[in-house]
């Protein structure tokens, strides 16, 4: 596996990306782990504790869209970016959009929420548990 995916900033053989995109980075990288697990469990408890370590996860992934939304609606025409039409409207447009994917990610922390506390009601086995007891 690549340590950064492709896509990235252009950089030179001794640059090191930000701290912001390697972080990103190796969040896709741990993503892609996560997802090769096909939620396979020991213990069947342990898909619980998973759903609320993925809740704290969207909480830091909700947080970094607030950022990310907040940089693009602060970035200056001619310092950051191109002054010209096209830059401008691609800055606008990526800022709208992420405040539309901030207010879907909300609505998808509260459903994890809310399957987090279903689970809490659930007597889960442990492998040492008899079942019909």
């Amino acid at each position: 596996m690549r340590d950064i995916p492709e896509g990235g900033p252009q950089e030179g053989p001794n640059k090191r990306p930000p701290d912001t995109y390697r972080a990103a980075a190796a969040l896709h990288a741990a993503a892609i782990d996560l997802s090769h697990c096909r939620a396979r469990f020991v213990q069947p408890s342990e898909s619980h504790a998973t759903l609320g370590e993925l809740i704290e996860v969207q909480q830091h992934l909700m947080n970094v869209l607030q950022g990310l939304c907040q940089w693009h609606q602060q970035v200056q025409a001619g310092t950051d970016f191109a002054d010209q039409r096209q830059s401008v409207d691609g800055v606008l447009e990526a800022a709208f959009e992420l405040q539309t994917a901030l207010q879907h990610a909300d609505s998808l922390h509260q459903a994890l929420i809310r399957a987090h506390h279903a689970g809490t009601q659930v007597r889960w086995y442990t492998p040492d548990t008899d079942p019909h007891e």
